[in-house]
């Protein structure tokens, strides 16, 4: 490769197998948080934040505890048909366009 494509706090780079993008979330002294993707060109895509960065949806909320990363809507859940519904969103890209089955709240 010929190195990384700079454009601002955005970098793109193509490493052999791996498509791989950076945005540069922030930096202090000499230390660089950069959300990471990278994409095998197929159907794989892996996504990398730094610990100190809260997501949300399908990452999870990064808070190092895997047992609520699946919640909706801030209620504890353990059912992928669930959690997959309570991510839908509309056509203007908003969150809550998923309606959550009366009997699966029961």
């Amino acid at each position: 490769t010929s190195g990384p494509i700079t454009v601002g706090v955005f970098e793109v780079e193509f490493t052999g197998t791996t498509l791989e993008t950076r945005l540069l979330l922030n930096e202090e002294q000499n230390k660089q948080d950069w959300l990471k993707i990278y994409w095998d060109g197929f159907m794989t895509v892996t996504i990398e934040v730094p610990q100190s960065t809260q997501t949300q949806g399908l990452c999870g909320n990064n808070n190092q505890d895997p047992i609520d990363d699946i919640d909706v809507w801030g209620t504890y859940n353990d059912n992928m048909l669930l959690f997959s519904e309570s991510m839908k969103v509309d056509r203007n890209w908003q969150c809550g366009a998923g309606q959550i089955p009366s009997l699966w709240t029961r």
